[in-house]
């Protein structure tokens, strides 16, 4: 048993030791959405431009991208882009700036301007030098902290002045407590945006603020930008939790996010739960949790049921019964879906408890899905041929 789920962890590509981690996350939209994105946040666009057949490209998708240090710093610093530069959007981009090496890695202004652009593959501590160089040519609001040095108080320079000095890396939160406490008036749109800055936790006053005020939030950014505003916070409160071991915080966090009415809140209280228990390795919690969430919320967010599943592998796969406890609730996830990675977790499930049938059934209906993926079709013909 324990010889063919440490075969299974093989095949799914999880590594046995380390942490789960959050990478880069690339913006799904269209040029247009993007720059219009880069102007309400004030931000540099990041566009990886890419070809499919690049080795390089391959390897920093594969290496950088998913890097923890590389997610903290440009989903905090930019809207991501990452385009096939042979295809779609990609091929409309490069009429307008010119990609003649692969990778091109370009930092774009919200005007559309470029303010860096680098040929080749970069490691992380590369990418993010890069991405300062970019911030360091990039600040038009850099007079606003001079004028607050000054004692110029009012909200639009507090607010240029704040988002300097958090693009610095500094810690603006006891700034921001002072500067709110004193008493804001929110009819001024600056405070407003100033509060989509400073939110960084839950369990915090400036959290609730931003809840109190989520009319006028939303009125600038629209419902989408707040509720991933709130869905962060929550998140890196649920990274505090796990840091001082403090499960109370999940408590906490979840509340806040139900008392922003966000959408996920359910499923986030279940994740963290997961997550939680993997941190503290209690193979009895991350089964109860993961049981639960498999069996209500996980249809609507595979991507997220992959990753706590292959994180249960990781760290409990040598227990000699955790495919007998995981493949029921997965099996009902299956049930329910039809993303092809769900059914190849769920093959490999089947093979570990000796079901050798249904675990070709359910690779058959890995295959059948999987459509015209060269990469998941190689990967789950050799799982079956195993079979």
């Amino acid at each position: 048993m324990i010889k063919r789920l440490y075969l299974l962890m093989v095949v799914l590509g999880i590594a046995v030791s380390g942490t789960y981690s959050q990478g880069i996350e690339f913006f799904e939209g269209s040029w247009e959405e993007a720059l219009e994105l880069a102007q309400k946040e004030e931000k540099l666009i990041f566009v990886d431009c890419y070809a499919v057949w690049c080795g390089p490209c391959k390897r920093m998708a594969a290496q950088v991208f998913p890097d923890i240090r590389a997610g903290e710093f440009f989903n905090a610093n930019f809207i991501n882009l990452k385009w096939d530069m042979e295809k779609g959007k990609g091929l409309e981009f490069r009429k307008k700036y010119p990609v003649s090496a692969f990778p091109t890695l370009y930092f774009i202004d919200p005007q559309g301007e470029v303010v860096v652009s680098a040929r080749g593959a970069r490691d992380v501590p590369g990418l993010v030098a890069l991405g300062e160089q970019a911030l360091a040519k990039f600040n038009p609001y850099a007079d606003f902290s001079n004028l607050y040095a000054e004692g110029d108080r009012s909200p639009e320079t507090v607010y240029h002045h704040f988002n300097n000095l958090k693009r610095q890396g500094e810690n603006i939160r006891p700034l921001a407590n002072d500067y709110f406490r004193s008493g804001v008036d929110f009819s001024d749109e600056s405070n407003l945006r100033l509060l989509t800055v400073v939110v960084d936790e839950a369990d915090s006053r400036l959290f609730d603020l931003l809840v109190e005020h989520k009319r006028g939030v939303t009125n600038l950014y629209g419902v989408e930008r707040f509720n991933e505003i709130v869905l962060q916070a929550g998140w890196n409160t649920i990274s505090k939790a796990m840091d001082f071991r403090e499960p109370f915080l999940i408590d906490e966090a979840s509340r806040k996010l139900q008392s922003a009415n966000h959408p996920e809140a359910e499923s986030f209280e279940q994740r963290a739960r997961v997550f939680y228990s993997l941190r503290v390795r209690d193979e009895s919690m991350y089964r109860s949790n993961m049981d639960r969430f498999l069996r209500t919320n996980a249809a609507g967010l595979p991507n997220a049921a992959i990753e706590l599943m292959d994180l249960g592998l990781r760290f409990f796969g040598n227990s000699p019964d955790f495919a007998e406890v995981m493949v029921g609730p997965w099996g009902a996830l299956s049930d329910k879906s039809d993303d092809p990675e769900i059914h190849f977790r769920h093959a490999g499930l089947l093979q570990s408890t000796g079901n050798q049938r249904q675990s070709r059934r359910a690779i058959e209906r890995a295959i059948s899905l999987a459509d015209e993926d060269e990469q998941l079709l190689e990967k789950y013909e050799e799982f079956q041929k195993g079979l």
